[in-house]
């Protein structure tokens, strides 16, 4: 899982540089959310969660991704909030990623 996770962290600030980008960290921080995602997606999304053969159940999944992917993408945030602030994709975003995190910004 962090290997696939990795490079879309180290690269959050151009990943999120268009919608698309911004659904897929939304996914890894705050999945189903239909601020993110239309509730035909989500229940799309919810089809593949009935597949029988996953290794781990969805919710540990789940949880596994956002605890590796919440302070990571927190971290670059940090570091220059400017791009964040200036688009309001990034910016609904990093709001979401605010309020599922625990982190503090330094």
């Amino acid at each position: 899982m962090q290997i696939i996770l990795q490079p879309l962290v180290d690269d959050c600030v151009e990943v999120s540089g268009n919608n698309h980008g911004v659904r897929v960290l939304a996914f890894a921080v705050r999945p189903r959310s239909t601020n993110f995602m239309h509730p035909e997606q989500i229940k799309f999304l919810d089809e593949g969660v009935k597949n029988t053969h996953s290794k781990k159940d969805a919710t540990l999944r789940q949880t596994e991704i956002k605890g590796f992917a919440v302070p990571a993408i927190a971290s670059v945030v940090g570091k220059d909030l400017s791009p964040w602030v200036k688009d309001p994709h990034r910016f609904l975003f990093m709001k979401a990623l605010l309020e599922n995190s625990d982190c503090t910004f330094d």
